[in-house]
């Protein structure tokens, strides 16, 4: 598993290393160790999620433990190169899964509202801050990798997305804003979106057409297919390298098997 070095994790979220709390000491097993199992994995956050909801620690630690797992999840995801997140996102499916009876009511276990872990509570606010306010200039790679990620989410049905279409799709409604100019990392993140969640971004585009505001332009799916065939045929220097033109490639096949 390749996992990027530069930055470290504790340098790219400076809130703490995942190796010093045991939320994020497990999760990086998933990735670090070939022969680490995701359901046992599974097995130890839910055990923590047990010990969390009978705490009467001071510091809200369901929130704490909450908020270790989303940060560990979305972390990872930065790190890891987007065609190799398949583990990590198989820890996150079965988790999904997983039910937590609330101790004193034997109702499912919530965080403000979110229950265990079928809402996998704080991992959607976790990635919507990032993608709404993170930095892509610095860590180009690793936009790349949690948008990527973030897509094979969306596709599986993880994380039910309620936000507009300029935010859900900033990288793919960006193409009408800017008149076809994109940077390169633009046409790249671009392509994530079609590669991993081709069938979730054309059933979005046909069921929002008929939307009153922020609705997709009915022609987008032939406009987006237009410019990556343009990206290919005619590339400008800027995306004539050989890893890009391979995702425009992988992005025009996945496109023709919707």
């Amino acid at each position: 598993m390749d996992i990027t070095e530069k930055p470290t994790i504790s340098e790219l979220w400076p809130y703490y290393d995942l190796h010093d709390v045991p939320e994020g000491k497990i999760i990086l097993k998933i990735m670090e160790q070939d022969d680490f199992p995701v359901a046992q994995a599974v097995k130890e956050i839910v055990a923590l999620t047990h010990a969390a909801a009978l705490s009467t620690a001071q510091d809200d630690p369901v929130w704490v433990h909450a908020s270790r797992v989303a940060d560990a999840i979305h972390m990872l995801s930065m790190h890891t190169k987007h065609n190799e997140q398949s583990k990590l996102l198989e820890f996150v499916v079965s988790l999904h899964q997983v039910t937590i009876p609330d101790p004193t009511t034997g109702e499912v276990f919530a965080l403000d509202g979110a229950c265990f872990w079928t809402d996998l509570p704080e991992l959607s606010m976790t990635q919507g801050e990032y993608f709404a306010y993170g930095n892509r200039s610095d860590t180009k790679e690793y936009h790349e990798n949690a948008l990527a990620f973030y897509a094979q989410l969306s596709a599986a049905g993880i994380l039910k997305y309620k936000e507009s279409i300029s935010r859900d799709y900033n990288d793919l409604t960006r193409l009408f804003d800017t008149n076809g100019q994109l940077s390169r990392l633009e046409v790249r993140v671009m392509c994530m979106w079609f590669i991993y969640a081709p069938e979730k971004v054309w059933l979005d585009v046909q069921l929002r057409r008929t939307y009153q505001d922020d609705q997709f332009p009915a022609d987008s799916w032939p406009k987006w297919r237009q410019f990556l065939q343009d990206c290919q045929s005619e590339p400008g220097e800027y995306i004539a390298d050989e890893d890009t033109q391979q995702l425009i490639k992988q992005a025009l096949e996945s496109m023709e098997s919707v």
